[in-house]
């Protein structure tokens, strides 16, 4: 219903209730995310982790968080973590790629957007990204082949940046 409002009372309740439970301290982690007090997410989430320092989808919940509260630092060492526990996820790669675009970091930005692209080759957004690191690296063709495939997956951006940067 996403209604977070009330996720985030139940689970408050949850915790009431039965404290042992850690799976109560991740559903009180994700309800306080949802409902945008990241902090709290993320104290509810380390506790978690505590508890279960491999998990996964815990781990990726406090990447988001961490991200979102505009801690890239720290997202990005998250990231690393992550990506070691399942590096067969596009979607690490291309928040991790994200997160490098965002630092102006465009060769290692580039990089972890041509590994999601090697795990699902389809995804134009991630097509126009790589080309605008390989510009902003001032090498002009592999811009151009990027913006290219990007466009030709119905990206309008990269089909602008075609017309722009690629005349021939």
């Amino acid at each position: 219903n996403k209604n977070y409002s009330a996720c985030l009372q139940t689970s408050q309740l949850l915790l009431k209730y039965d404290s042992h439970n850690p799976q109560n301290l991740y559903l009180r982690a994700e309800s306080s995310k949802l409902t945008g007090n990241l902090q709290e997410a993320l104290t509810y989430v380390n506790f978690y982790l505590d508890c279960f320092p491999d998990d996964e989808s815990a781990v990726y919940l406090k990447v988001q968080v961490l991200y979102e509260s505009q801690d890239y630092r720290n997202a990005l060492i998250e990231l690393n973590k992550l990506i070691d526990l399942n590096s067969s996820k596009k979607e690490y790669f291309i928040l991790r790629g994200e997160t490098y675009f965002l630092l102006e970091s465009w060769k290692l930005a580039a990089d972890d957007y041509s590994m999601a692209l090697d795990i699902y080759p389809f995804l134009p957004d991630v097509w126009y990204k790589i080309g605008v690191c390989q510009h902003n690296q001032n090498n002009s063709e592999k811009a151009c082949h990027a913006w290219k495939k990007a466009a030709g997956m119905k990206n309008r951006q990269a089909a602008e940046m075609l017309f722009k940067y690629c005349a021939e």
